[in-house]
């Protein structure tokens, strides 16, 4: 809680860029200072850092029953995150016209999100 008595937001970065001190980086930490100096609590991972393996289509994580993403890498670290964060700042650099192969690889594997929390995405809402 803050001082007001209110609950921190949580604010989870993301960095997709392979140059830790890239464009990309240096507008999301723009962003995670002007949170901060807010009262949120902010965490940043560097996505090219961490091991996060290619999708591979298997469905899995789709099923009925199923615990998530069956592919045991870094992911399995960012999923719960995911699921917490009040909100997502993803930064990537524009590569070929698309985002970075980092950041789709991490996109990607967001397919199995819903497995970690009942709807994922229906507390999040653009940044005013």
């Amino acid at each position: 809680m803050n001082n007001t008595g209110e609950t921190k937001k949580k604010i989870l970065v993301l960095l997709g860029s392979p140059r830790k001190k890239g464009n990309s980086t240096t507008l999301a930490m723009e962003i995670a200072e002007g949170a901060e100096s807010e009262g949120a609590e902010v965490e940043t991972l560097y996505i090219n850092g961490m091991n996060i393996r290619a999708c591979q289509a298997c469905w899995t994580c789709q099923e009925e029953k199923s615990a998530g993403c069956p592919i045991d890498d870094d992911m399995q670290i960012i999923y719960p995150k995911l699921a917490e964060a009040d909100c997502w700042v993803i930064a990537s650099p524009v590569h070929w016209f698309n985002m970075s192969t980092q950041t789709k690889l991490w996109l990607d594997r967001c397919f199995a999100l819903q497995k970690y929390g009942k709807n994922p995405f229906k507390k999040r809402s653009p940044l005013p």
